[in-house]
């Protein structure tokens, strides 16, 4: 089961010890994330690995589609912490 987490631009989660930040939205379809040193495309349409053991997937925001944000969808195993900062 994923862990889902609603996030803006400038967003900033800490997971498995490093810091991972929302850097671009593109509402409705993709957004721009750093971790582990590298700027990753995140799409809706297959999973990303952004870390070791560590995908994430875009998510539309449908309880609030009028306004911004977006959430960001989480495989990882229960071992890795994810803290919002």
């Amino acid at each position: 089961m994923a862990l889902s987490i609603g996030v803006q631009k400038g967003s900033k989660l800490l997971v498995g010890g490093q810091t991972v930040e929302v850097l671009d939205i593109v509402y409705g379809h993709s957004m721009a994330v750093s971790a582990g040193g590298k700027t990753h495309q995140v799409t809706d349409q297959h999973r990303t690995e952004i870390l070791p053991d560590v995908y994430v997937s875009y998510g539309k925001n449908l309880r609030r589609p009028n306004q911004p944000g977006a959430r960001l969808a989480f495989e990882a195993p229960r071992s890795i912490r994810i803290n919002r900062l």
